[in-house]
């Protein structure tokens, strides 16, 4: 089950408990962007989305972020938020019951002539199935609630010297380690 859309500006802003003036300082835009973010009249650039990340200290919104903005390539899994041990507890049942079905060595099977048949293709597509469905309950335990921090922030955050603001000589932002003291980089 997909969630609803989720407006990441909004949402880590909110989380930083931040008004539009100081999450706009913060980022290095004008206020009038942060409400066309906001508005859903713009969206915002994986780099700013990468700064709301850090301010809030919450990696989900990233993922988020890329899922929703995909159009519809729908290579993420769909992902709902849950506590840490029903995420736990979904993941562990997952694979123990691949392992349980033997669905390594069925797989193994159908992958030793290196040929997928008509007769085994059902099977591939399920074991398939399977493995995406254990993949989601990995990012939904990656994401769960209170698994996030400031530690996790990805190290995306620096602008690209190529970006179009970077060529017309915008002010660069500095770099997170610097602007929190050394924030560690994952």
């Amino acid at each position: 089950m997909q969630e609803a859309y989720i407006n990441i500006c909004a949402a880590c802003r909110k989380k930083a408990h931040m008004t539009q003036e100081q999450w706009a300082e913060a980022l290095y835009v004008s206020v009038e962007t942060v409400k066309a973010w906001e508005g859903d009249r713009r969206i915002p650039s994986n780099y700013h989305v990468c700064l709301m990340v850090a301010l809030c200290g919450d990696a989900y919104f990233a993922y988020k972020h890329l899922q929703q903005t995909s159009d519809g390539l729908a290579v993420l899994p769909d992902t709902v938020r849950q506590s840490l041990p029903m995420a736990v507890i979904q993941l562990v049942n997952r694979i123990i019951g691949f392992a349980d079905r033997n669905r390594d060595k069925e797989l193994l099977q159908i992958a030793d002539d290196g040929v997928i048949d008509e007769k085994e293709r059902p099977t591939y597509d399920q074991i398939v199935r399977e493995l995406n469905d254990i993949i989601s309950a990995a990012y939904t335990l990656r994401y769960a609630e209170g698994t996030s921090g400031r530690k996790e922030t990805p190290g995306c955050c620096e602008q690209p010297s190529d970006s179009p603001s970077a060529q017309k000589g915008a002010m660069k932002a500095p770099s997170l380690y610097h602007r929190f003291g050394g924030l560690a980089r994952g």
